[in-house]
């Protein structure tokens, strides 16, 4: 368990104590985005739905949660190549 300082400023009771589980992985597939291979780390929530961390870089890690993996995939795909576009463009 790890407490979350909550955004700057705030007071330190306000914080709230935050629990990180690992999930596990039950399948990788990989994006193919701006003529780069991404790995993609398939994970099942607790309610069922599928978690996606796309793997852009040791520190960079985007997690997207959907009902199936297709669909975490399709967004994946359209967010990762938005962010390669605006870091290209910056």
């Amino acid at each position: 368990m790890r407490l979350d300082p909550g955004p700057p400023g705030w007071p330190a009771d306000c914080s709230c104590a935050v629990i990180v589980t690992q999930q596990k992985i039950f399948a990788v597939r990989h994006l193919r985005v701006g003529g780069r291979v991404i790995p993609v780390q398939l994970s099942r929530n607790d309610g069922g739905s599928v978690a996606g961390q796309a793997v852009l870089s040791a520190q960079d890690t985007p997690i997207v949660d959907g009902p199936d993996a297709e669909a975490v995939l399709a967004v994946l795909r359209d967010v990762i190549e938005e962010l390669l576009l605006a870091r290209q463009s910056a």
